[in-house]
């Protein structure tokens, strides 16, 4: 699991990268709702400033959730470019995922749905075939 999460090196078959997908999807979600409902819960308090308790909340919220936005986006595009080396593409491609609507369809045609290139190639052995 540490290997498909945080290492940008090796090649990962379609089944990994919808898993590894979904684990980010997932934990992102759950971190997201609890953080969320947290604060809704810890600023409930009158400031005695020019600070609502509302902008309060959202700043408390930004500073607790940019790390967790930062570990997300790790996870994602470490999953995103060891399949984009099964299919025989430097990782950099996966910054295509940017791209508002054509990231995603490109993500989910070549890095979810199409084969990777059979045998060896520059980035390493092929991936195991699971059981």
């Amino acid at each position: 699991m540490k290997n498909l999460l945080f290492s940008f090196e090796g090649r990962i078959g379609r089944g990994r990268f919808w898993f590894g997908i979904l684990m980010c999807i997932l934990s992102a979600l759950i971190v997201g709702l609890v953080l969320g409902f947290l604060a809704g819960i810890v600023i409930g308090v009158t400031s005695n400033g020019n600070t609502s308790p509302d902008q309060l909340q959202g700043a408390v919220f930004m500073l607790v959730s940019l790390p967790i936005i930062i570990f997300a986006c790790w996870t994602q595009f470490a999953v995103m470019a060891k399949r984009c080396h099964d299919r025989g593409k430097s990782g950099w491609w996966s910054l295509l995922i940017l791209i508002p609507l054509v990231g995603l369809l490109w993500a989910i045609v070549d890095l979810g749905i199409l084969e990777g290139q059979p045998g060896k190639n520059t980035y390493g052995p092929p991936p195991l075939k699971r059981a």
